[in-house]
Protein backbone atom coordinates (compact mmCIF):
# COMPACT_ATOMS: atom_id res chain seq x y z
CA UNK A 1 0.00 0.00 0.00
CA UNK A 2 1.41 3.45 -1.19
CA UNK A 3 1.51 6.68 0.60
CA UNK A 4 -0.44 9.58 -1.13
CA UNK A 5 2.26 12.64 -1.02
CA UNK A 6 -0.41 14.78 1.56
CA UNK A 7 -0.80 11.56 3.76
CA UNK A 8 3.36 12.00 3.93
CA UNK A 9 2.93 15.47 4.24
CA UNK A 10 0.33 15.44 7.07
CA UNK A 11 2.20 12.80 8.82
CA UNK A 12 5.25 15.13 8.73
CA UNK A 13 3.18 18.35 9.65
CA UNK A 14 2.04 16.43 12.80
CA UNK A 15 5.76 15.09 13.61
CA UNK A 16 6.98 18.84 13.44
CA UNK A 17 4.30 20.00 15.63
CA UNK A 18 4.94 17.92 18.49
CA UNK A 19 9.04 18.27 18.04
CA UNK A 20 8.88 22.08 17.96
CA UNK A 21 6.13 22.00 20.93
CA UNK A 22 8.41 19.99 22.80
CA UNK A 23 12.00 21.96 21.99
CA UNK A 24 10.32 25.12 22.49
CA UNK A 25 9.23 24.26 26.31
CA UNK A 26 12.53 21.59 27.49
CA UNK A 27 14.98 23.86 29.39
CA UNK A 28 17.98 24.76 27.62
CA UNK A 29 21.49 24.16 29.34
CA UNK A 30 23.37 28.00 28.70
CA UNK A 31 25.77 27.48 26.06
CA UNK A 32 27.59 30.19 26.48
CA UNK A 33 28.84 33.24 23.63
CA UNK A 34 27.11 32.16 20.18
CA UNK A 35 26.72 33.29 17.15
CA UNK A 36 24.03 36.58 17.10
CA UNK A 37 20.52 36.84 16.50
CA UNK A 38 21.23 32.26 16.49
CA UNK A 39 18.13 32.21 18.67
CA UNK A 40 16.14 33.85 16.59
CA UNK A 41 17.55 32.34 13.05
CA UNK A 42 16.59 29.18 14.77
CA UNK A 43 12.82 30.44 15.34
CA UNK A 44 12.54 31.10 12.19
CA UNK A 45 13.62 28.19 10.72
CA UNK A 46 11.49 25.54 12.94
CA UNK A 47 8.44 27.99 11.72
CA UNK A 48 9.82 27.89 8.15
CA UNK A 49 9.63 24.27 8.21
CA UNK A 50 5.68 24.86 9.19
CA UNK A 51 4.88 27.14 6.92
CA UNK A 52 6.07 25.01 4.14
CA UNK A 53 4.10 22.65 4.78
CA UNK A 54 0.94 24.16 5.62
CA UNK A 55 1.56 25.02 1.59
CA UNK A 56 1.88 21.48 1.07
CA UNK A 57 -1.02 20.51 2.84
CA UNK A 58 -3.33 23.66 2.72
CA UNK A 59 -5.74 23.62 -0.84
CA UNK A 60 -6.61 27.00 -1.43
CA UNK A 61 -5.83 30.58 -0.23
CA UNK A 62 -8.74 30.58 2.95
CA UNK A 63 -7.16 27.08 4.24
CA UNK A 64 -3.27 28.41 3.98
CA UNK A 65 -4.31 31.57 5.96
CA UNK A 66 -5.63 29.43 8.35
CA UNK A 67 -2.89 27.17 9.04
CA UNK A 68 -1.01 30.57 8.95
CA UNK A 69 -2.73 32.03 11.56
CA UNK A 70 -2.98 28.75 13.51
CA UNK A 71 0.62 29.00 13.32
CA UNK A 72 1.25 31.89 14.37
CA UNK A 73 -1.10 31.54 17.24
CA UNK A 74 1.54 28.48 18.06
CA UNK A 75 4.19 30.55 18.10
CA UNK A 76 2.53 32.97 20.36
CA UNK A 77 1.18 29.76 22.93
CA UNK A 78 4.39 28.14 22.70
CA UNK A 79 6.17 32.19 24.05
CA UNK A 80 3.63 32.33 26.91
CA UNK A 81 4.05 28.65 28.05
CA UNK A 82 7.41 29.47 28.09
CA UNK A 83 6.95 32.12 31.04
CA UNK A 84 4.96 30.25 32.55
CA UNK A 85 7.89 27.13 33.24
CA UNK A 86 10.19 29.15 35.01
CA UNK A 87 13.29 26.92 33.07
CA UNK A 88 12.76 29.44 29.80
CA UNK A 89 11.36 32.81 29.20
CA UNK A 90 9.32 34.19 26.20
CA UNK A 91 10.24 37.10 23.58
CA UNK A 92 8.30 38.96 21.62
CA UNK A 93 10.97 38.89 19.21
CA UNK A 94 10.77 35.00 19.14
CA UNK A 95 7.21 35.51 18.64
CA UNK A 96 8.21 37.33 15.34
CA UNK A 97 10.76 35.33 14.51
CA UNK A 98 8.06 32.26 14.60
CA UNK A 99 5.98 34.28 12.21
CA UNK A 100 7.85 35.86 10.01
CA UNK A 101 9.40 32.03 9.37
CA UNK A 102 5.82 30.84 9.17
CA UNK A 103 5.69 33.30 6.19
CA UNK A 104 8.65 32.63 4.23
CA UNK A 105 8.25 28.83 4.37
CA UNK A 106 4.70 28.93 2.81
CA UNK A 107 5.88 31.45 0.43
CA UNK A 108 8.51 29.16 -0.34
CA UNK A 109 5.95 26.16 -0.69
CA UNK A 110 3.86 28.37 -3.41
CA UNK A 111 7.16 28.82 -5.29
CA UNK A 112 7.73 24.98 -5.46
CA UNK A 113 4.70 24.27 -6.40
CA UNK A 114 5.10 27.09 -9.24
CA UNK A 115 8.19 25.54 -10.51
CA UNK A 116 6.24 22.00 -10.13
CA UNK A 117 3.61 23.01 -12.18
CA UNK A 118 0.97 23.15 -9.49
CA UNK A 119 -0.72 25.65 -8.08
Amino acid sequence: MNARPIDLALVLALGWLLIISYACLVPVADQGPSWPYLDKIMHALMFAVGGFLAGLLAANWPQRLLVVLLLIGLGGLLEGLQAQTGLRHAEWADWFADALGTVLGLALSLWAFRLGGRR
